[in-house]
């Protein structure tokens, strides 16, 4: 889970909805797959919280083609994600792997793939992830190599008509890869690849950026349309709702960015929004990626040690909230501002 998020200015409502996708996740994981776990007896559980997940894809999508400029190259575009991605991530990783062996020794992981982590790429070699969440880098990462070899090519002007033969490619291979016999081991590769069960929300992405640019590109419109109809096709309920409702969301932006009657009045309120009213959910969109990466297995040893404390109460979960809030803010201000 991540995104250029230094270019989410660009869209404040944009950095709203990633802050609620966290906070959903985060309840998710502190609900739902913590009872799962530990069998625990929550009076509360958010059930499928985890399609927030597409949130990140589509938002990853739409953010990392606005932030594309006329002279990037592929070697600095990577370079650009690796001093995104990886220092921040490699701290958490240190940190996740102290406390569970520490506290949580039920998902503490030996040294070995510790090591391999810190390649962000223990999914290619066949190795666990020292935290659960850590799945969907794989996932960045293969988009994020996706625009570098358009880059390399001298061909990320065109995009958008890339974005085409993507969302066409992911139909036809979503189809033969969770088929079995011939067809499935043939197109094992490029369906991995191309991310044929999860390409849906990157694709969103990428057409929203377009119509961002200029609402009136029918072209664009036609390629959300087939987007949303590979999320339909592919996706579980719970993505697909979260895919719908961040791409209605981006929709209406810009839309209503692009009207003269509104536009003005439009972006004059969500500015003043947040400068005021959601400014903390702003700020805390800005340090989603670490809290993202922390909030898992820490906030998990915290729950824990509440639990044998003898407190049940649903409000305990402001507690692992709060402590991973603080971890995330002190890698964002400390690694992830210093690196860049």
């Amino acid at each position: 889970m991540t995104a250029v998020a230094s270019k989410s200015s660009r869209l404040p409502e944009m950095s709203w909805i990633r802050g609620i996708a966290a906070l959903i996740i985060m309840l998710f994981h502190y609900t739902t797959c913590y009872s799962h776990h530990f069998s625990y007896p929550w009076t509360f559980k958010l059930e499928g919280g985890e399609g927030a997940i597409s949130i990140f894809f589509l938002l990853s999508g739409m953010l990392t083609v606005l932030s594309l400029k006329e002279g990037d190259r592929a070697g600095g575009y990577l370079w650009k994600r690796v001093k995104r991605l990886y220092p921040g991530y490699w701290v958490c990783i240190v940190l996740t792997a102290v406390v569970t062996h520490l506290f949580l020794p039920s998902h503490a992981y030996d040294a070995k793939t510790i090591a391999v982590n810190f390649t962000m790429l223990q999914w290619l070699f066949g190795y666990a992830n020292v935290d659960g969440v850590y799945w969907t880098m794989q996932y960045e990462l293969r988009f994020y190599l996706l625009i570098a070899v358009l880059l390399l090519l001298r061909q990320h002007k065109n995009i958008k008509w890339y974005a085409f033969l993507w969302v066409i490619a992911s139909f036809v291979l979503y189809q033969l890869f969770f088929r079995d016999g011939v067809a499935r081991r043939l197109v094992r590769l490029p369906a991995i690849w191309l991310m044929a069960d999860s390409s849906a929300p990157f694709i969103s992405g990428i057409f929203l950026a377009c119509l961002l640019r200029n609402p009136r590109d029918w072209t664009a419109w036609i390629g959300l349309g087939l987007a949303v109809a590979l999320a339909v096709f592919s996706q579980p309920a719970n993505h697909l709702t979260a895919h719908l409702c961040t791409a209605g969301a981006g929709l209406a932006a810009v839309v209503l960015r692009s009207l003269p009657a509104t536009g003005e009045r439009y972006r004059a309120a969500v500015d003043r929004l947040d400068r005021g009213p959601l400014k903390g959910l702003a700020w805390f969109a800005s340090i989603s990626y670490p809290f993202y990466l922390l909030h898992q297995y820490i906030g998990w040893a915290i729950l824990q040690g509440i639990e044998r404390a003898g407190l049940h109460q649903m409000w305990i979960i402001l507690i692992p909230f709060a402590v991973c809030t603080g971890l995330a803010w002190m890698v964002h201000h400390f690694v992830e501002q210093k690196v860049r």
